[in-house]
């Protein structure tokens, strides 16, 4: 509820999304997926992804800059018959 209500807010508002600038020698590629089994009728599934640049540090634990290159987030176009097999689908 809380994600949806500043989604909400962001939405309603301009929101500047930063770039920080990375070598590319440092340059490393985030994917964050996740999804919800059957939780959008009909038995459908809503899944989500993150594409993120991030600094090579960030594989160290340490902190490191990163940037949001794309989003999506949407119900699957598959009936998923499985958790597992709905959180492989978010990263297709």
């Amino acid at each position: 509820m809380e994600a949806n209500a500043a989604l909400k807010r962001l939405l309603a508002n301009d929101v500047a999304i930063k770039i920080s600038p990375i070598p590319l020698d440092r340059l490393r590629l985030l994917i964050f997926a996740d999804a919800s089994f059957a939780n959008a009728g009909e038995g459908r599934s809503q899944i989500g992804r993150l594409i993120c640049f991030a600094d090579q540090g960030i594989a160290a634990g340490q902190a490191a800059a990163v940037s949001l290159i794309s989003f999506k987030s949407h119900k699957w176009h598959k009936a998923g018959n499985s958790t597992l097999h709905v959180e492989a689908g978010a990263l297709s």
